[in-house]
């Protein structure tokens, strides 16, 4: 987790500046509100949309948000960050054997998304999303997830993603040139009790966030995951109703320097560097 955390840094001091300590962005779907949140847990309101449809996932690219509307499948709006409103929407031409973009995460230069048809159940795909043009492009083929996802998050070596379907979450990884994916670990408790989630997202301090689904006792509640064992953290409730059900990672600027000082002092010290 360590070193998780010290390559976070180095992304954020490379990209946009130091992080702050969470940097997470949360959405109601229901009411297209536009939150920030932190571990403790807290959100606060920034602003609300009301132009815009039911919204299943949220992600930050370049301090704009982009958010999948579920209820027409093809409109990926850009939502400001500040004040929560729709600044553009982009139509998405979807490829065969879907109908809807359930998670996103932005890595290497370019939107992921999971693909598949909404309300039968039906498995997932990695796909890729052009926010100029619209066009989502199957990665691979579908994947044995018999679920859609529920989120994706990339730590800046690797992607991970979620199943959303019903309330055994499992946690999987993704080759991103062929769409394949491995299955790591069941989402559970200390106990091995499980648990259905929705949304994922590593926070600025280098921690695996996500949400418990509506189906779950502990609905909107924000969770903390460690990737080795499965095992959830339950961090509280955000206070939100309705319930919160995506999230995203915004690093905010500060002095970059800073961070890289403090990477470059780690590697004099151990000198395992390279």
């Amino acid at each position: 987790m360590f070193v998780r955390s010290l390559l976070t840094l180095f992304l954020c001091a490379i990209s946009v500046g130091t992080c702050q300590a969470q940097g997470l962005f949360a959405y109601d779907g229901a009411n297209n509100d536009l939150y920030s949140v932190t571990s403790t847990p807290d959100a606060t309101f920034i602003g609300e949309d009301f132009d815009s449809g039911v919204v299943a996932e949220i992600e930050a690219v370049f301090g704009l948000i982009y958010a999948n509307d579920t209820a027409t499948g093809t409109n990926l709006h850009v939502i400001s960050r500040t004040s929560g409103e729709v600044l553009n929407t982009i139509d998405l031409n979807l490829p065969a054997g879907g109908n809807v973009i359930t998670a996103m995460e932005h890595a290497n230069g370019t939107m992921y998304g999971g693909f598949t048809t909404a309300g039968q159940g039906g498995g997932s795909a990695l796909t890729t999303i052009d926010l100029t043009t619209g066009d989502v492009q199957l990665v691979g083929g579908f994947s044995g997830i018999n679920s859609a996802l529920g989120g994706l998050a990339w730590d800046g070596q690797t992607m991970y993603g979620i199943s959303s379907g019903g309330a055994n979450a499992s946690l999987y990884s993704f080759d991103l040139a062929t769409g394949v994916e491995t299955f790591l670990t069941t989402i559970n408790d200390s106990s091995g009790g499980t648990i259905g989630l929705t949304a994922l997202e590593f926070g600025s301090d280098g921690e695996l966030y996500a949400l418990a689904n509506a189906a779950s006792p502990i609905a909107g509640h924000l969770l903390s995951i460690d990737i080795d064992t499965g095992i959830y953290t339950d961090l509280g409730s955000t206070g939100t109703t309705p319930t919160l059900n995506s999230l995203t990672s915004i690093p905010e600027p500060a002095s970059g320097m800073l961070a890289l000082a403090a990477i470059s002092s780690f590697c004099l010290r151990r000198r395992r560097c390279r």
